[in-house]
């Protein structure tokens, strides 16, 4: 894989080296889709822990009996995790402060060893020492207020199995009593909520109960203790509880989602002296888990918003006013959310969403917009790609993509409007399986052609370029068996583009010379390598001669790099030992040293390996750094403009990509992600390019999604 998809020579890298004049960008395609926290993130909470006026993050992590603290930046971005040992099955939390020393302490509640730990503060974004509280058996929620009035706040907490709630009044120095245990006179409660209920001035609270389907409310007594008063019954299986007023006349009302044989969610209108009336019952397309209260979209009228773990998205309701709500609005994510939370996490007066993945290592964030959606990428429709290129096929001033499909004999064209969108959809027969391409001048007449692999009958098709963005019918040369990837590059210094093609089915790489007008020389095979599945050139010895390096991710470990003679003869392979089964490669000089550097992905091992070179065609050990799970594609380009190179990865079973900012001495920052859609595994995914004229590098995917850069205005330097 070369590393822009428009160079014809590696060292084009110094035209991309930009200087960000508007200091460093750290989200070059808006806010980040999903952020490290532990392993399986379940609960979510935010405050400024620090003092900084930022909005930072804490979350538990259920299977590693761990709290996750990320310190916001203010723009979206968060410090590397800081993890505290809690006990086991951390399921919830409060942020609060428990001694009133104007410190953010926290309280975690622990489902497996039915406890409470608190950590007191420090001011600065680090706890003290936890302390540990018994409660009942599995508890599953838990809310803080000062419910005795004695101006220290308390904890209530749900147990499950013991049907009952667990009352820990809060002392001067932070900590808290022995339990209280009160019945909650329901089966398996699940989710309770705080307020104000009948306006005496005394805390109440609603618990639903998910087994008998109750909803009960326990009106208090101003002394941390309940008494029982009304029992509602709701649709079997109840999830979640908030509350709030929901038809504007002032009276704390009552939401609960239901998920079962009817996913709804039940809307109970207070009356203000601790009753309820008019379930106001309002059917989901999704199963809801979780539940939210917000005003989106600041009309003055509650919205809701719901988790839905079984269908892997969140909807958003819109409040009427009245207690009823509009139709849902779906977000799909990746993975499984858990719970929700909404903040402004760029200090932008906007409202974000983060949403927890507890079947993965991360937390998920979708950008708000000023109207109470949220944003989603834009997309070019097309059938199942099996690789991606770029080029400027029409004009000189828009960007295009090249899309090949395997099964369809065909390639897809998609023609930029420079305004980050694309025309319709032109497509040009292959020949029979094609598995890659490349878009370069192959007559030198200045119009750009489109080479292609055709896997199945082991031949190149060549399209001459029109320069109108029409092309002419195909060409075919003889090639090896079942090529899979395939570069250009001028091998031989005669000043005409050649071809190098990687074939699975023989184990070799062809050279076909270019003669200068859109024909070829045939092939020469004499390259030996196991599986050349991805190619990448450039000069690795300094020699003035362009080399190749081939992954071949079924032969373990095995990255060869192919020193060339010049004259588009190479010498016999070097074998270099990474990961276990390296997929592909990008090269660039990472560190400012003028000598290439290697970057490896890996389809076992997830993260990077960054081989620095030497010069003389031998690499430093390889250092590794993670990423959330094994990539297929790579590319190395200066994202951020902080004329320092980045690095790029496609994750196709994450159905993400992840950046790693660079700092410029070959080492990188963690990575980040953005959810980019599905495809298959393949190499040749991310294409980088201008596509709505702003002088920014933008990306394409395999997947048929579009990220737009949206760093600040830049000099090329």
């Amino acid at each position: 894989m070369i590393f822009i998809r428009f160079a014809l020579s590696i060292c084009l890298i110094k035209c991309l080296l930009i200087l960000n004049v508007e200091g460093e960008c750290r989200t070059p395609f808006g806010l980040p889709d999903r952020i490290y926290s532990g392993k399986s993130p379940y609960f979510v909470e935010y405050a400024d822990l620090n003092n900084d006026k930022s909005v930072d993050l804490v979350v538990t992590n259920l299977n590693d009996k761990t709290i996750s603290i990320l310190l916001g930046r203010g723009d979206g971005t968060f410090q590397d995790a800081i993890q505290y040992s809690v006990d086991q099955n951390p399921i919830s939390l409060v942020i609060a402060d428990w001694n009133k020393d104007n410190k953010f302490d926290l309280a975690i509640l622990n489902q497996g060893s039915n406890d409470v730990n608190t950590f007191l503060g420090n001011g600065d974004g680090t706890f003290h020492s936890k302390q540990n509280y018994t409660v009942g058996s599995s508890p599953t929620s838990m809310i803080t207020d000062d419910f005795n009035q004695d101006t220290y706040l308390d904890l209530i907490i749900t147990n499950s199995l013991d049907n009952t709630i667990s009352i820990l009044l809060g002392k001067q120095d932070g900590t808290f009593q022995h339990e209280i245990i009160q019945s909650t006179n329901g089966l398996t409660p699940i989710s309770i909520v705080r307020g104000d209920f009948n306006y005496d001035d005394k805390l109440d609270i609603a618990i639903v109960n998910q087994k008998d389907g109750k909803l009960n409310i326990f009106l208090g007594y101003g002394n941390g203790t309940f008494h029982f008063s009304q029992t509602y019954q709701i649709d079997l299986s109840p999830q979640w509880i908030v509350v709030a007023d929901f038809n504007g006349d002032s009276k704390l009302d009552l939401a609960v989602d239901v998920s079962g044989s009817e996913n709804e969610i039940v809307i109970l209108l207070g009356k203000g002296d601790g009753t309820f009336v008019n379930q106001i019952k309002h059917s989901m397309a999704k199963q809801p888990k979780y539940l939210l209260v917000h005003d989106f979209n600041r009309d003055s009228k509650m919205d809701l918003a719901t988790a839905n773990p079984q269908d892997h998205s969140i909807s958003i309701l819109f409040g009427n006013g009245d207690g009823t709500f509009r139709k849902e609005q779906i977000y799909s994510v990746t993975y499984t959310p858990a719970t929700i939370i909404v903040a402004d996490l760029q200090n932008n007066h906007q409202f974000d969403l983060v949403h927890t993945n507890v079947d993965h290592t991360t937390i998920g964030l979708l950008v708000g917009n000023d109207d109470g959606t949220f944003q989603t990428r834009s997309t070019i429709t097309t059938t199942d790609s099996y690789s991606i290129r770029g080029g400027s096929l029409k004009t000189s001033a828009t960007s295009d993509l090249v899309l090949v499909h395997n099964f369809e004999n065909n390639i897809e064209i998609f023609f930029g409007n420079a305004n980050g969108t694309f025309e319709h959809s032109v497509k040009y027969s292959t020949g029979e399986s094609p598995t890659d391409a490349i878009v370069a001048d192959f007559n030198n007449d200045h119009n750009m052609d489109i080479a292609v692999t055709n896997s199945e009958e082991d031949t190149i098709s060549l399209l001459i370029g029109n320069g109108n963005g029409t092309f002419q019918k195909q060409i075919k040369f003889r090639n090896g068996g079942s090529a899979e990837s395939l570069l250009a590059a001028d091998f031989n210094h005669d000043d005409n583009l050649d071809l190098a093609a990687g074939n699975l089915g023989d184990n070799t790489i062809s050279i076909l010379l270019g003669n200068g007008n859109g024909t070829f020389q045939n092939a020469i095979t004499q390259i030996s390598v196991v599986n050349p599945r991805c190619l990448v050139q450039g000069d690795f010895n300094n020699d003035g001669k362009l080399d190749l390096v081939s992954n071949n991710p079924d032969d373990n470990t095995c990255v060869y790099l192919i020193l060339g003679n010049g004259d588009g003869t190479f010498q016999k392979p070097t074998i270099f030992k990474v990961g276990r089964l390296p997929f592909c490669s990008a090269a660039a000089d990472l560190n400012q040293d003028k000598n290439l550097d290697l970057v490896v992905v890996d389809l076992i091992v997830s993260g990077i390996q960054v081989l620095l070179g030497n010069g003389d065609g031998t690499f430093q050990t390889p250092v590794h750094y993670n990423t959330s799970s094994a990539e297929e594609d790579i590319t190395i380009i200066d994202i951020n403009y902080d004329n320092q190179l980045d690095v790029i990865t496609f994750q196709a079973e994450d159905r993400s990509i992840s950046v790693l900012l660079g700092n410029g001495d070959g080492t990188f920052q963690n990575h980040f992600e953005y959810i980019v859609g599905s495809t298959g595994q393949f190499a040749n995914a991310i294409v980088t390019a201008d596509f709505n004229s702003d002088s920014k590098t933008d990306l394409a995917l395999l997947s048929g999604s579009i990220l737009l850069n949206s760093c600040p205005s830049f000099i090329y330097h």
